[in-house]
């Protein structure tokens, strides 16, 4: 896990300062860019309780059926890019036709 956290944690550093200072839309429009290099398709939408992040493919899928515990890696580049703690509500390692995530409307960390 502790692999796994460092790896999130250079990817997301790789980004943080062009994230920096947008508004939560803005970083999401950016997020879906900029993680579409790392293999990552993303969808957003504002639902009632803050935003919904839809990872339509899986870029860990061969490794992860060996090792689920790669799914930390998406949730903490999130995480750590919106700054706000995002919930991942289904999973494509258990079954799910895709990633979601939950972001709260709540203002960011520090904020």
């Amino acid at each position: 896990n502790k692999i796994f956290d460092r790896v999130a944690a250079q990817i997301a550093g790789e980004y943080q300062d062009k994230v920096r200072d947008l508004s939560m839309e803005k970083r999401l429009n950016l997020l879906t860019t900029l993680l579409q290099d790392q293999g990552f398709m993303l969808e957003w939408s504002k639902i009632g309780s803050g935003y919904e992040i839809r990872e339509i493919t899986c870029p860990y899928h061969h490794i992860g059926r060996g090792h689920p515990e790669i799914c930390a890696i998406d949730q903490s580049i999130l995480s750590r890019l919106l700054e706000v703690p995002v919930d991942r509500i289904s999973c494509i390692m258990r079954g799910d036709q895709k990633c979601t995530f939950v972001v709260p409307l709540e203002s960011r960390r520090g904020s």
